[in-house]
């Protein structure tokens, strides 16, 4: 994934740009460097590398146009950005002609606009892009190695993520996993070999390979891979929690603390056309998520592991409250309704785990978590926040719902409410529904609802003559919310 003039033009890094040439296809022109050049060059112009000029020199002697723009096609560079001091000041048609047949772009910058804010602009940028990649594969690894999967999926999941043969070897070399067949291996001949420790308790555990081709296009940024890629997998193999807290330790986390898991899925469905998965469009989303769940963590005070595939994201906040429940949903209220508010084309779906107050099986909580998203994803019923202790309530519902004495007595029973609610805009399952979810609570629900305690005391005595049910019997209420549970097979 590369940084490309495409993505430079389509930002608001440069106010006013004029085009001089008459190219318009640049998705396929990367750019990963940027410097200001004057004549002479000598030959200082690196491919793919977008120059800055303001042709000092080139006013006076129109021909030196020809020595620079000659410079810049031969070293393959990205593009060519000029600031005249003259508005009459331009690049002769013939220039501009030879240019646009040999496929380098030409532009114009305001002659106020300063070069240095520009490069840095673009630099930066470049840095975000090549970043979000390794984010991705970071992601990646921290979702696999939390479902505890074999190191052979692992590697086959860096080479997806990063286009490139990987391979995982031993300390003393021989190869524990890799992501090709054994007749494609790559050759020492074909090849580079970024090569990258892999430390377990301070000493080296092994070495992760990344095989790229001589004379391709690909740049990997070694301190990057280092610390996004090769350090995650340093958290596999643990034979023991004292290894693990070890590392856990490194990210400055306490592993002997207790911790939920949180599952988040961001779906995409209501944002239109599918995003490619990198894209700047799909990082600036990514991106924008992560940084939400951070900074909204920061603010509360909630210390977390974070990491996501994509628009799947995996939380481990700490429990510092004794196990509360109270510091985690307030967490997800607040970061729930930022969500809304900056992402409305998206829905969220949040799995989470049991509270525990101990220390943490990091495997077993994420499991519930995700049985919990998977449940929440599959209802479909209005509901995006599901926890592990929801999922048994689910499947209790869910084989009630089979059996067919229990599905027509339910009918019998909740039918005249729904007749009911098809004439009146009261709406008394949902009321039930609500009175349930709050453990009976009676002001809670009238919150919930937007009513007056004294209105729903009248539903609640309205749903009590049309089912024969009582809502304060603690028999009769079990039946009411395993029938309002199985509606929906009706």
């Amino acid at each position: 994934m590369s940084y490309t003039l495409t993505d430079l033009l389509q930002s608001q890094a440069i106010p006013q740009v004029r085009q001089i040439t008459a190219l318009s296809d640049f998705a396929d022109i990367p750019i990963r460097a940027v410097s200001v050049q004057e004549l002479p060059l000598d030959q200082f112009i690196r491919k793919d590398e977008l120059v800055l000029t303001t042709a000092i020199g080139c006013d006076k002697a129109p021909a030196l146009f020809a020595q620079l723009i000659q410079g810049a096609i031969d070293a393959q560079a990205a593009a060519i950005f000029f600031s005249f001091c003259s508005e009459d000041f331009r690049v002769p048609p013939a220039q501009v002609a030879y240019a646009e047949a040999h496929r380098l772009p030409l532009f114009q910058l305001p002659w106020d606009y300063r070069f240095s804010e520009f490069q840095m602009e673009i630099i930066q940028a470049i840095q975000e892009q090549e970043l979000a990649l390794f984010k991705s594969v970071q992601g990646t690894l921290f979702h696999l190695l939390f479902e505890n999967q074999p190191m052979p999926v692992i590697v086959s999941a860096i080479a997806a993520e990063l286009g490139l043969p990987v391979a995982v070897t031993g300390r003393g070399g021989a190869q524990l996993a890799r992501s090709w067949a054994e007749e494609a291996a790559p050759s020492e001949e074909d090849y580079d070999l970024l090569r990258l420790e892999i430390e377990i308790q301070r000493a080296v555990y092994g070495y992760l390979c990344i095989y790229i081709r001589k004379g391709s296009e690909t740049a990997l940024d070694r301190r990057l891979a280092e610390k996004y890629i090769a350090f995650p997998l340093s958290t596999k193999n643990y034979t023991s929690f004292e290894e693990m807290s070890q590392q856990g330790l490194y990210l400055q986390f306490d592993l002997s603390l207790p911790y939920t898991c949180v599952v988040l899925w961001a779906d995409l469905a209501k944002a239109g056309p599918e995003i490619p998965k990198y894209s700047m469009q799909m990082a600036k989303y990514t991106s924008e998520i992560a940084q939400l769940l951070l900074s909204e963590g920061l603010r509360q005070q909630v210390r977390m592991m974070e990491g996501n595939r994509g628009l799947h994201y995996i939380l481990y906040p700490e429990n510092r409250m004794d196990g509360s429940r109270l510091s985690v949903n307030d967490y997800l209220d607040a970061v729930e309704e930022q969500l809304a508010a900056k992402l409305p084309d998206f829905l969220f779906y949040w799995g989470i785990s049991e509270y525990t107050s101990g220390r943490s099986d990091f495997n077993a909580l994420y499991n519930h978590a995700s049985l919990a998203l998977q449940y929440c994803v599959n209802e479909r019923n209005g509901q995006r926040r599901f926890t592990y202790k929801d999922t048994k309530r689910a499947q209790i519902a869910s084989a009630l719902s089979e059996h067919p004495a229990i599905l027509s007595s339910a009918r019998e029973t909740l039918q005249p409410l729904l007749d009911y609610d098809a004439t009146s805009d009261i709406g008394l399952l949902e009321t039930l529904k609500v009175f349930i979810q709050t453990n009976y609570n009676t002001s809670e629900t009238a919150r919930k609802l937007h009513i007056h305690r004294q209105s729903l005391l009248y539903r609640l005595k309205k749903i009590e003559a049309l089912t024969g049910m009582s809502t304060s019997d603690h028999e009769d209420l079990f039946v009411l919310e395993a029938f309002s549970r199985i509606y929906k097979a009706f």
